[in-house]
């Protein structure tokens, strides 16, 4: 650790600082990020089982409940007799009752139903049961170890100890490691977000 926060006069920063190491510090990043992607490769199986042993499966050919059946109905009714109502109120002010149109075959004709957009189904439930799970463990197990990490140092329980050697603070290893941990949770991250994963509905709102 150097002994003053400025290197003296000819000395490059890197030179100075001894805890700048940007081509350790950068296969050690990357080595994290690897890391990440393999335990994610060999935890999906596991992840994939508990889903199916604990999540009940979407089945989108299922028929309604009986009492959401009978209010779509009942709502259907209404919006049937209303519309009846506002044609022949229309017709009246127009100067009285037309006949209704009709067809070639001699039936009432209809006005074409307008076409609904299907809406796209997102990833069923244990899909995204396996998703919360993963994130969960990349969220659990580094805030452990940052725990941990806290819990070996000195500074943190010494606020004055804060910005002591500013801005050459020591860098000890776990500290190192705690960083790289969560650089290559965040990058893994990204690219499984992208890639990976499932999209949502509002995956590119989000």
């Amino acid at each position: 650790m150097p002994s003053s926060s400025t290197p003296p006069d000819g000395v490059s920063w890197l030179a100075w600082n001894n805890d700048l190491r940007p081509t350790a510090d950068l296969v050690l990043f990357v080595g994290c990020t690897v890391a990440w992607g393999v335990v994610h490769l060999l935890v999906r199986p596991v992840f994939r089982r508990l889903a199916i042993a604990l999540v009940p499966l979407d089945d989108p050919a299922a028929p309604p409940a009986a009492g959401a059946a009978a209010g779509k109905d009942e709502d259907a009714k209404r919006g049937s007799a209303g519309t009846s109502d506002a044609a022949s109120e229309l017709r009246r002010r127009k100067g009285g009752d037309a006949p209704a149109a009709t067809t070639a075959a001699g039936g009432p004709e209809t006005e074409p139903k307008p076409k609904t957009k299907k809406k796209k189904r997102g990833p069923d439930n244990r899909v995204k049961f396996e998703v919360a799970l993963w994130r969960f463990c990349t969220y659990f197990f580094p805030s452990l170890y940052g725990i941990y990490v806290l819990g070996r140092e000195v500074w943190p329980w010494h606020p004055k100890m804060y910005f002591e050697g500013y801005p050459a603070w020591p860098m000890g290893e776990l500290v190192r490691w705690y960083y790289a941990i969560g650089f290559g949770n965040y990058v893994y991250g990204f690219f499984s977000l992208v890639v990976l994963e499932p999209h949502n509905s509002d995956f590119l709102e989000m």
